[in-house]
């Protein structure tokens, strides 16, 4: 569904760049996953005993309420690496009914392209945190990066099939 309304509205559809999953107790400050300037990320939480806080913040409404390209506020304030998440503390939205017995779906726009690029969205960061990591437990997560045809090499439907195929963890990441 949400290829064919990128489709509609961008001119192209949306495919996998990557799919993995993985087993992750740390922290992660506010960031934006490495992929095209074009991208969703769509994470799938399974059920686990592991509390966790998630949080999206609009880089792109902060970067112009400063009177920055987005980019430009990224290389100057990135949360990953500086003091950014301070500037960020009035666009950053908590997901308040994050039910950790249950499966959650959650599509973040990871886009970062710049206002006025044909077919481009303004994506927002995002992030969580783990208060009390519990090595005992899993908090596997199925981590899918989505972008336009054009951004995708190859097929990817082989890739596809496996993820979907199998339960297999790529690693555990603890805090």
């Amino acid at each position: 569904m949400l290829s064919r309304l990128h489709h509609a509205w961008c001119g192209e559809p949306l495919k996998y760049l990557s799919l993995g999953r993985f087993d992750q107790q740390n922290s992660t400050k506010l960031h934006l996953d490495g992929a095209p300037e074009r991208s969703f990320l769509m994470l799938g939480y399974e059920p686990t005993t592991v509390r966790s806080v998630f949080q999206i913040a609009d880089f792109f409404r902060c970067a112009h309420d400063l009177e920055l390209p987005p980019a430009e506020f990224l290389r100057l304030h990135n949360p990953m690496f500086s003091g950014g998440a301070e500037l960020l503390r009035g666009h950053i939205t908590t997901l308040t009914d994050w039910q950790e017995d249950r499966p959650r779906i959650v599509v973040i726009n990871n886009s970062m392209a710049e206002p006025g690029t044909p077919g481009a969205t303004c994506g927002v960061l995002h992030g969580a945190s783990i208060p009390v990591p519990n090595p005992q437990a899993s908090r596997v997560i199925n981590s899918t990066m989505i972008a336009p045809a054009c951004f995708v090499a190859g097929d990817p439907a082989m890739q596809v099939r496996e993820f979907v195929s199998t339960d297999g963890i790529s690693g555990q990441i603890l805090g």
